[in-house]
């Protein structure tokens, strides 16, 4: 019994070193200071393809998407790893048509979510609405 408690007990400082050593090394890294940045929203279907520009002083995309909610007629849903975007510009992705809003940083696709997409000064945000 003291040794599945004792394994136990080691698996979740290890679990909790291998967190602190992703937060402190391995997790994008938010620039401070003013930054220009631009976000695109495309909706083809809705004939929307629009750019707002913005002056920030926020480290992480989603703190400007926060912001600047109802200006980019914005919803999102929470889930426990962050948030997903699930309307733009007041359209809602119909997921039974499988839609949703792909993000692209300066032209490349996203490799994660708002929480953790970085500003830096004279980046391209584009939101899409695609299929899957």
């Amino acid at each position: 019994m003291k040794k599945k408690i004792l394994t136990i007990v080691l698996l979740l400082v290890i679990a909790a070193l291998a967190l602190l050593g992703y937060k402190a090394f391995l997790s994008p890294k938010g620039t401070e200071g003013l930054k220009n940045v631009t976000v695109q929203i495309v909706i083809d279907k809705e004939n929307i393809n629009k750019n707002f520009d913005f002056t920030t002083d926020h480290e992480f995309l989603i703190g400007l998407l926060d912001e600047n909610q109802q200006k980019l007629g914005l919803s999102f849903k929470k889930y426990d790893l962050g948030s997903m975007i699930t309307g733009m510009m007041n359209y809602t992705a119909n997921e039974s048509e499988n839609e949703y809003f792909h993000i692209y940083v300066n032209g490349s696709d996203a490799t994660s979510g708002p929480s953790e997409i970085p500003l830096n000064n004279n980046d391209n945000y584009k939101f899409e609405l695609k299929k899957w």
